[in-house]
């Protein structure tokens, strides 16, 4: 049986989800290539690894939203997959 992202993610995710906040786009104007940027090569993969494994299972939006919702962040995207793709993009950069 494959393992269920959703029931433990990784402390990275909660690191990450923290940089959205209501001024976000203001302090991060290039969204999530902004917010990785500064980050080491270990951290990205890390995040990275947890994203493809979000996108590879067989989760669908409101599971991704309900994963989303676990952090203490007070923004979300309005489609999880698409915003997930984008995030892979830029980590991979």
């Amino acid at each position: 049986m494959a393992r269920d992202p959703a029931a433990n993610p990784p402390a990275i995710w909660f690191e990450f989800s923290e940089r959205f906040h209501q001024d976000f786009c203001l302090l991060y104007p290039n969204g999530t290539d902004d917010i990785v940027s500064d980050w080491s090569t270990n951290k990205k993969k890390e995040l990275l690894d947890f994203v493809c494994e979000l996108l590879d299972s067989e989760a669908g939006e409101g599971d991704l939203k309900r994963i989303w919702n676990k952090t203490v962040t007070d923004w979300s995207a309005p489609k999880m997959r698409p915003f997930l793709i984008g995030l892979r993009k830029s980590l991979k950069n």
